[in-house]
């Protein structure tokens, strides 16, 4: 009788509409720590994750095509299985997915992203976005919600076309996250979503000395600022694209802030350190490269703010403000450039816009990522002669007393100036003045 008892209880669990995942108590007594600092957020599913239940449901008029296909991919171990969110021709439809994690005393601390890793290649993101919401809960209590605009998008070049990371930093805690998408007036729509996702931070190392470092994952808890990231001006006409790659972990990858030809507008990218401010005194810059302008040009049109737990903090524009620190190259056409300034005031996040006239076209920046360095005092022999360079001494090139003055000298610049204060004996700064021309550098 109690084995009768057992297999109807059985079947009546697996009949729910609900899919829960198996390896109840696997977890119970050692919550899985989620990776900090990473490139991408981290999939909730079985694969490192016990207890975890789908729900789903739709609400509206399905007239035809609609639908929710295969939930339980949304939680299984094979990152390329997905669960179908279709409308085809519905009124007011609404589709909603939620993940809960029922491991007792697990939850997922305020300050981690939520949401979820999706593909939709028949509405445009803007569109897409504009039909989704994305919530938290805690113990089935919603804590937190954001739709819209108001939610952040995740573009990693390691995703293909129409694909997304889509969710928003949280400020509660939550052991569940929900995604509902509605239908689209006269536009049938097909949503991939491939499973919940969540992210850590952990505090970076402590700057080193005279050293210029890029704020990125995986060593720093370094994210972009959505609120401060993108165009504006008399004539918004531009894009910032990829700009989570100036975060990543591949020093040689980056966003990109690209102007339409001839339009009066400013770009914006801003990168935060999620856990620790930085004091007065530190250096903060960008490493930057523009093949269609000379840089000095280019210097002119940008600035650069600090901003500390949200307000803003100092700025500074143009070459005369601006330093330039462990540049290749300097003042000297195309090439690859770090600047910055050094703070009065404390930070944890700095951005970077840049300025383009009507007479100016500036084109595509590309951003690698922002640089930090903090300086420390160094040390002098007596009676010795000693040559000022990074890292032993807290040196760095002033920008506006570095380049060429005087009428203008096509040819005539400064190249490399960084190497003046490098710690290597056999490299050089060079000063280039074409011969009958009327300059000084």
């Amino acid at each position: 009788m109690s084995l009768i008892l057992l297999g109807l209880l059985l079947c009546s669990f697996s009949s729910n509409k609900n899919y829960i995942s198996s390896n109840y108590f696997d977890d119970y007594f050692n919550p899985v720590n989620i990776p900090c600092n990473t490139d991408v957020p981290v999939p909730i599913t079985e694969l490192n994750y016990s207890d975890l239940e789908v729900t789903s449901s739709t609400s509206g008029l399905c007239l035809i095509g609609c639908g929710i296909n295969n939930e339980d991919n949304l939680i299984d171990g094979d990152d390329s299985n997905y669960t179908s969110v279709n409308t085809v021709v519905g009124l007011g439809v609404t589709h909603t997915l939620k993940v809960t994690d029922n491991t007792t005393d697990e939850f997922y601390s305020a300050g981690s992203f939520a949401g979820f890793f999706i593909e939709n290649a028949s509405v445009v993101q803007v569109d897409l976005f504009d039909g989704i919401v994305i919530r938290t809960y805690l113990n089935g209590v919603e804590q937190e919600s954001n739709t819209s605009s108001a939610l952040v998008s995740i573009n990693s070049d390691l995703l293909a076309n129409d694909q997304y990371y889509v969710g928003f930093d949280t400020t509660l805690d939550f052991d569940a996250i929900e995604i509902s998408i509605s239908s689209f007036l006269g536009v049938a729509s097909s949503t991939r979503v491939f499973h919940a996702v969540v992210n850590s931070f952990c505090e970076g190392p402590a700057l080193e000395c005279n050293t210029p470092t890029r704020l990125a994952k995986p060593d720093f808890p370094a994210k972009i600022v959505q609120e401060r990231t993108g165009f504006g001006g008399a004539l918004s006409v531009g894009n910032v694209n990829e700009a989570d790659a100036a975060v990543d972990s591949n020093a040689n990858s980056y966003a990109s802030i690209n102007f339409a030809l001839g339009v009066l507008a400013s770009g914006s990218l801003s990168i935060k350190d999620e856990l620790s401010d930085y004091p007065a005194m530190t250096y903060a810059g960008f490493d930057i490269e523009n093949s269609s302008v000379l840089n000095l040009n280019l210097l002119d049109g940008i600035t650069i703010s600090t901003y500390l737990d949200g307000a803003f903090q100092e700025s500074k524009t143009g070459s005369s403000e601006l330093l330039s620190v462990d540049s290749a190259l300097l003042l000297s056409g195309s090439e690859r450039s770090q600047v910055g300034f050094v703070s009065n005031l404390p930070f944890d996040e700095v951005q970077l816009t840049i300025n383009q006239t009507v007479s100016l076209d500036l084109g595509s920046t590309k951003v690698y990522g922002l640089i930090l360095e903090s300086f420390c005092e160094g040390e002098l022999e007596c009676s010795t002669s000693t040559v000022l360079n990074n890292p032993s001494q807290p040196v760095i090139i002033n920008n506006g007393n570095t380049g060429v003055d005087g009428v203008a000298c096509v040819g005539c610049e400064v190249d490399e100036a960084s190497n003046v204060i490098s710690e290597s004996n056999s490299d050089f700064a060079q000063i280039n003045i074409i011969a009958g021309v009327a300059n000084t550098a």
